[in-house]
């Protein structure tokens, strides 16, 4: 007791106050003090960095070290951690956790958003470049990148030797879906068999599984080429992803790079395809004619000019000149503006005054193109209302898809 007692002491005169001792004192259940213990890397750490740890600092480490240990048997274990800016998680933090958990044995990989990837791969550069030499490893991957042996290679090497990989969430999430992108294909590829493995695969781990068993399995009939590529490539991102399963995964700015609405990455993936009414041979370009041929009155109101998409007639004109003293009444009326341009201040306004007569003006676009499986009653109640027409006339539509498709489209 005398010793312990004398340790504290001596530890509490020579630290500085708030600044952690390499000396700590080891208690009981009791808080009685029953020996010290002194780790020499925080003393090490200290000496390389040239700063004086604080205790808040090493007990955050140290509690992050014991909740990995506590799920090394079990299920991976996670943690999450607040510090106030200033705190040293870029600078002390994360490098003191690198010591700890980067061993060898494991492979540790640091995700920081790409705002702080340099900044952070200079502090790591900077803290493990002399006494305690640690190699620094960027993994940079977009839709663009190949998975290679190179990749796999260096991953295995940081793994090995106890380095460090810097990634950004972009870089982690381009991998995931190009994994998935893989099997994708691979699944247009391989037989019903393959198809409903793939289904039966339990989130994306389970289909790790199943691609990893894709490998003793034959090339479909005349994709053997695209299909052999593809299965190095499946081969290549199991293995990384194994070395992703046991390794531990530090997230920097977690409120950042988990949020769902900033975080988001769009892949688009599978066969390319024409939009509707783009190349279609019934109505080319309509996809955005249609909403011209809309707008087209309120530019013969606004100026005094139009392009007419339809024929011109005593129809038409008449159509023209009844949108044009409706956007008059409303503008006097407060529900519309020509100031500092056309717009819209009442939605009442426009489902009481102008709805029905644009539904009449695009009624001629659709008539001229050449709908004609229901009458024009039904075409008006089917823009203006949204009411569906009778079943015969539906069954009609549906042997003549592109008409279907661009009442949908008007409506």
């Amino acid at each position: 007791l005398t010793l312990g007692s004398s340790v504290k002491n001596l530890g509490e005169l020579l630290s500085p106050r708030g600044v952690l001792s390499p000396f700590r004192v080891e208690e009981d259940e009791d808080e009685a003090p029953r020996g010290f213990v002194y780790d020499p890397r925080l003393l090490i750490f200290e000496f390389v960095s040239t700063l004086l740890l604080r205790e808040e600092q090493v007990d955050l480490v140290e509690k992050i070290v014991r909740t990995l240990s506590a799920g090394a048997s079990g299920e991976p274990a996670a943690l999450v951690s607040q510090l106030i800016m200033g705190a040293g998680k870029t600078t002390v933090v994360l490098p003191l956790l690198a010591l700890y958990l980067a061993d060898g044995s494991q492979l540790l990989m640091q995700v920081v958003p790409a705002t702080l990837l340099t900044f952070t791969q200079g502090v790591l550069r900077e803290r493990f470049s002399s006494f305690v030499p640690k190699a620094v490893y960027t993994f940079s991957f977009d839709r663009t990148t190949a998975v290679t042996p190179q990749l796999v290679r260096k991953l295995r090497e940081a793994e090995g030797h106890g380095g460090l990989v810097c990634s950004t969430p972009n870089a982690l999430k381009s991998f995931a879906l190009a994994f998935l992108h893989l099997m994708h294909e691979l699944s247009n590829q391989y037989n019903k068999e393959a198809q409903t493995a793939t289904r039966d695969a339990s989130g994306f781990f389970g289909a790790q599984s199943w691609a990893s068993g894709l490998f003793g399995k034959p090339a479909a009939h005349g994709g053997g080429g695209a299909a052999s590529r593809s299965r190095k490539q499946v081969g290549l991102c199991c293995e990384v992803m194994a070395l992703f399963q046991r390794g531990v995964l530090i997230l920097d700015e977690v409120d950042l790079i988990l949020h769902p609405l900033r975080a988001e990455l769009n892949w688009p993936l599978g066969e390319r395809k024409p939009l509707d009414f783009t190349s279609e041979r019934h109505a080319a370009g309509m996809r955005w004619e249609l909403p011209l041929h809309l707008l087209d009155p309120f530019h013969f109101t606004a100026r005094g000019e139009c392009v007419m998409c339809v024929p011109r007639s005593r129809t038409s004109e008449q159509l023209l000149q009844r949108i044009a003293a409706a956007v008059a009444r409303g503008c006097s009326r407060r529900a519309m503006t020509m100031r500092p341009h056309l717009q819209l201040l009442d939605a009442q306004f426009y489902e009481r005054e102008l709805r029905p007569l644009l539904a009449r003006w695009l009624l001629l676009l659709l008539l001229k193109l050449g709908v004609k499986q229901i009458d024009e009653e039904e075409m008006l109640g089917w823009l203006e209302h949204g009411r569906s027409p009778p079943e015969v006339k539906a069954s009609a539509l549906k042997r003549h898809v592109w008409q279907g498709k661009l009442l949908n489209l008007s409506h």
